[in-house]
């Protein structure tokens, strides 16, 4: 087991202790989820996870991806008592005691969308539309806005400008800043690298 797996791993426990006494089916509603029998259904990137005390699990009762396990234990455990306002769009680099991890986001979610879909416009599309992902055309400066919700209450704006003459590529996420009542910096990370990553694989199978 290698050292960060182990880190998740410790981390995956204690969070799973601190829901041992949480009153699940009260949580619910404030989270977009659902209750099922004694586990919450909670939609992630528009896939359904189960979540107990016990453990994260997918629809057919699988153990989870660590990170995904972690980051969905967290948007759980940290359900505020009224839902928070909206809030401004924010990059990752505008919430509080960010700058230590803005590097590690930028580089692994940002950078890494840009280059791989260099000159791949409608690859980004087809692959932001698998994951749940919807098409807005708000901001004609631009050349792909796509809105995605990594939780019910944590949506995410992907903002995406081609190369041209004078500029490289360039990728923008953006969260609500309501986004910091329900995530940690981490859990924002874990979402950022996690839909990088799938869109990256979805791309790959996109002609």
């Amino acid at each position: 087991m290698n050292n960060k797996k182990a880190v998740f791993e410790t981390t995956y426990r204690q969070l799973l202790s601190q829901m041992a006494d949480l009153d699940l089916a009260a949580r619910a509603e404030r989270l977009g989820a659902k209750i099922s029998g004694n586990e919450l259904i909670v939609p992630f990137f528009e896939q359904s996870y189960r979540v107990s005390s016990k453990g994260v699990s997918d629809r057919s009762g699988h153990r989870v991806n660590l990170a995904v396990s972690v980051v969905i234990c967290r948007y759980v455990l940290n359900c505020p008592a009224e839902l928070p306002a909206d809030g401004d769009w924010m990059t990752f680099r505008d919430f509080k005691d960010a700058g230590p991890l803005a590097g590690h986001f930028t580089t692994n979610t940002n950078r890494l969308i840009a280059t791989s879909f260099l000159g791949k416009l409608k690859q980004l599309e087809a692959a932001g539309r698998a994951l749940g992902g919807q098409y807005e055309t708000d901001d004609p400066t631009y050349d792909l806005i796509m809105a995605f919700n990594a939780f019910p209450e944590v949506p995410l704006s992907l903002r995406f400008n081609d190369q041209d003459e004078d500029f490289p590529a360039q990728c923008a996420l953006l969260f609500r800043k309501s986004a910091e009542t329900y995530l940690d910096l981490e859990g924002l990370t874990i979402v950022g690298t996690f839909l990088a990553g799938n869109l990256i694989q979805f791309g790959r199978n996109i002609s």
